[in-house]
Parts: structure tokens; sequence; C-alpha cells
């Protein structure tokens, strides 16, 4: 992992710590001092939504997104590829139309900003689609590399564990029949 990824996660745990410590302060102020803090709503709703794009990039980016693999892990290596490259194309898909009207939807709130804070509602909503493209380069870059793993290995993409009897030991069975 290089210094940009550390920098996004410090960022992200530092909105998470930050939405934390609102958000305690907002209850202790409504219900023990009667009085809402006015701002609170808009700075949560500002953080989590950059904290969950900003944190979906970096999930994309350290392949850590949940999957399930125990049936693919069983197929042959050319059909683990189909499987490879489709989920690929189906998250590429994914992230180019979350891009696009990420974009179109941002756009749409040129000139308004939020009530209380008083910030300018398109940067609430720019995080969407600069987060979109970088995901979409990100799972490019993915294909690419498990398209050369594939070619010089034999497997697109390495699972965390194979269970005994799936997997190479699978192919190898299959090239004896």
């Amino acid at each position: 992992m290089w210094i940009f990824d550390k920098i996004l996660e410090m960022a992200v745990g530092a909105m998470i710590v930050a939405a934390t410590a609102v958000g305690f302060a907002e209850v202790i102020s409504r219900y023990v001092l009667g009085n809402s803090i006015n701002w609170s709503f808009e700075f949560l709703q500002i953080v989590l939504v950059y904290t969950t794009f900003v944190g979906g990039f970096l999930a994309t980016r350290n392949r850590s997104h949940l999957r399930v693999t125990v049936i693919v892990e069983m197929l042959p290596r050319y059909v683990r590829l189909g499987c490879f490259l489709l989920a690929q194309l189906g998250i590429s898909v994914t992230t180019v139309v979350m891009t696009i009207w990420g974009w179109d939807y941002a756009f749409k709130f040129t000139g308004t900003a939020t009530d209380m804070m008083h910030i300018p509602v398109v940067y609430l909503y720019i995080i969407v689609p600069i987060c979109g493209f970088a995901m979409t380069c990100q799972v490019l870059v993915d294909t690419l590399l498990g398209l050369r793993r594939f070619v010089l290995r034999g497997e697109a993409e390495t699972f965390d564990f194979v269970l005994p009897g799936f997997g190479e030991e699978m192919d190898r069975k299959a090239i004896k029949s």
C-alpha cells in the first residue's frame, strides 16, 4: 500500500471519529441540556457520505469487498476466468453508472447551499462521481492484472484459501480424465 492509501485510510478514520463525536455531542446536548446542535445533522450527512464513498474506493482498491467464492473455487480454471471477467464487468458497469449519474446529480444542485452550514450542495455530492471514476480505474487495473496473472500463473484471481480437493487440484483431476 502506498502513501495515498494511508492518507485516505487516516481520513476515513478521522471522519468516523468526528461523526461519532458530533453524534454523541448531539445526543448529550439534546437530551441532557435540552438544546439541539443546529448544524449536527448536516455535518453528519456530509461526513457519512464522504466516509461511505471514500471507504468504498479503498475497499475496491484493496479488494476487500465481500465475495462469496465457494462455488467459483470448485470450477475449472477457464470457467473461473470467465467468472472473474463477468464480475469485473458488472463492477465496471456499476461504477461507470455511479460516475455518470453522480456527476449529473451533484451539478443538479449548483447554486444551492445547506441550510445551517451554508456549504454548497455540490461539495456534498461531488465525492460520488470522483470515487466512481476512481473505482472504475481501479477495476480496469485489477482486470488487466488478473488477465496477466492468468497468462503467467494460470489463475486470474487469488483466493484467501483453497479447500482441499478444489481449485488447481480439481483441474489436475480433469486433465487426467
